[in-house]
């Protein structure tokens, strides 16, 4: 009696299936490990972007505090260009946005910028009050809840 055998036998198939979800298993894992890591990646350099656009806007804050414009109406020597505390600091300046012709003279309006740290969400707030020329009356040293 001769047999041909065509096909696969039970135990080939069990060992085909078993390297199969071996190699499958794998894959998965390290597509797992891989993906985690873009997304910590990711993660920390959004944090240093925006890590970057605080400190340069901070620093150009930082630039002009204590600025007064000399044609100012606003001006007021008591101010002190900066002030600050654990969880707030605040700067004061002059901004001097145009030149008006017809009194041939250059517009400033007095710019209070507050930073405050808010320890619930870990995040910076930063607050701008903007006091124009036109109200001289402009309580800039008013307490600010960011």
């Amino acid at each position: 009696m001769s047999y041909n055998a065509q096909g696969y036998t039970l135990v080939e198939l069990l060992v085909a299936i078993a390297v199969t979800s071996i190699v499958v298993s794998g894959t998965y894992a390290a597509y797992s490990i891989f993906s985690h890591q873009q997304r910590v990646l990711l993660s920390s350099s959004e944090l240093d972007r925006n890590a970057l656009r605080v400190i340069d806007l901070m620093q150009s804050d930082i630039r002009m505090a204590g600025f007064t414009f000399e044609g100012n109406p606003l001006v007021s020597p008591a101010i002190s260009p900066l002030a600050s505390s654990a969880d707030k600091i605040s700067f004061i300046y002059d901004d001097v946005y145009g030149y008006d012709t017809t009194k041939q003279e250059s517009l400033a309006r007095r710019i209070l910028i507050h930073y405050c740290l808010d320890l619930n969400d870990r995040r910076l707030l930063r607050k701008q009050i903007t006091c124009p020329t036109s109200n001289p009356v402009c309580a800039l040293s008013a307490p600010v809840n960011c």
